[in-house]
Parts: C-alpha cells; sequence; structure tokens
C-alpha cells in the first residue's frame, strides 16, 4: 500500500489490527496526538515522520500477534492438562 494521504495511515492502522491507543504506545505520544495525525492536523505531530509511524504499526502489529499467539498456546495447553486430570463423571462426588 502506498501511503499518500492521513487517511491512509489510520486504513493501515486498521489493517494491522491495532488501536491508536497502542499506535501511540509504541510512538511515545498521546492517542490524540494520533488522531491528529491521522485527520491530518500535522501541528501537533510534526516531530513524527512518516517511516517511523509506518514502522511502528508493524512492530505493534506484530508484538500483539506474537501475545495472542502465546495467549492461545497458554489457553490450549492448560485445557489439554484439564482433559487428562479431570475426574470420570460416575467418581461418586
Amino acid at each position: 500500500m502506498v501511503i499518500k494521504t492521513p487517511l491512509d495511515i489510520r486504513q493501515a492502522r486498521k489493517r494491522a489490527g491495532i488501536s491508536q491507543a497502542e499506535l501511540a504506545l509504541t510512538l511515545g505520544v498521546s492517542q490524540s496526538q494520533v488522531s491528529d495525525l491521522e485527520r491530518g492536523l500535522r501541528r501537533r505531530v510534526a516531530c513524527l515522520d512518516l517511516k517511523a509511524v509506518l514502522s511502528a504499526i508493524a512492530n505493534t502489529a506484530a508484538r500483539k500477534e506474537r501475545l495472542e499467539t502465546a495467549k492461545r498456546e497458554a489457553i490450549e495447553r492448560v485445557t489439554s492438562d484439564f482433559e487428562i486430570t479431570k475426574m470420570p463423571a460416575d467418581a461418586g462426588w
């Protein structure tokens, strides 16, 4: 995707599945500054360059995916452990 407008930045962020707050945290700015950037209000976010923003989007999306994968794997392990150790229905409890 070619980034030409502030809307393109918003679409790239949304396609990556991250919120303005998540992107702001990665960039070290406020969520409102990310909102301003996406609306084309550059006066408050002049310190951000496009390369840094796009890199932050990619890094945040990758980090979020790693966390989701770890969460799924942990749930699968716990579920598997539970299935192995659960008592039969007729155990008399």
